[in-house]
This record gives C-alpha cells, structure tokens and sequence, in this order.
C-alpha cells in the first residue's frame, strides 16, 4: 500500500489513494493530516482522522475472522488473548507495543467475534514505515474506502 501527500488550506494531508488519480475520493482515504509546522511523516506529527481509524480497526477485525491461521492460532491456545501484530514487528525481530495493531479473546480454541480491543499504542505509521497487516487486509481495507 503507497501512502500520498497533498496540500489543501494550507495544511498537508496523509491518504491511501492518489487523490490526482481517484475518481471517488472521500473522507475515508486520508489517514490524516501533519500538525501545523511538522512536515515530517512520523507518527507524533500526524493527527490522525477518527474515520479512517474506525474503518481500519473495523477491516482489521474483518481480516483477522476469515484468517485461517488466527483460528489454528485460537484453537491450538484454548484461552486467553490472541493479538493481531503488523508485520514490521516480524521484519524487525523485536516486540515493540506501537507494533501491536490490537487483540482478540480466545474462548474454548475460538476467536470471540466481538471482542476485539485496538491497541492505543498502535502506530499507523512507525519508524519501520506505514503499516503491514498480514492476509488480505490491504485488499479488504482499499474496497471499503472506495464503497
């Protein structure tokens, strides 16, 4: 997934899609904007927008019930909480909280649907980079900020 830049109001604004090239560009595609005099992308700059970060919990959520590897995950632990980790965690090799995108109980080897917590410490945008969810999350959350 590419991350774009674009000014409007004299304010610098983060988004999934190239707003030069997308037909339908709605408020759901910016990510959020840089905080007035920081023009570095990092994630203590960005305010991020409470759409964006609603729709992208909501396709995390998504994402992790159809991933059969979670439920193996789920089955094989019986109880306790299973976490949904972005992948820049995984090239790094170190457990960094900002990494862990947020989690799941586990009850009798299953995922309980509706108890998914996101992880305050969560960063969109690390030093590693923009996110990295495994599966098919890119794909699932590019459809829902076109629908």
């Amino acid at each position: 997934m590419n991350l774009y830049s674009f000014t409007l109001n004299q304010r610098t604004y983060l988004s999934l899609l190239d707003p030069a090239s997308s037909k339908e560009f709605s408020e759901k595609a910016i990510l959020g904007y840089l905080a007035e005099g920081k023009q570095e992308v990092i994630h203590k700059n960005i305010v991020y927008n409470p759409a964006f970060l609603d729709l992208f919990h909501k396709v995390v959520v998504l994402t992790a019930l159809r991933s059969q590897d979670i439920a193996a995950g789920a089955a094989q632990q019986e109880t306790g909480f299973i976490y949904i980790v972005d992948q820049r965690m995984l090239t790094e090799g170190k457990d960094k909280p900002e990494d862990i995108v947020g989690s799941f109980e586990v009850l009798n080897g299953n995922i309980h649907p509706l108890s998914y917590q996101p992880n305050p410490s969560y960063q969109l945008i690390s030093e590693n980079g923009l996110f990295k969810i495994p599966g098919d999350f890119d794909q699932f959350l590019e459809l829902a900020i076109l629908t």
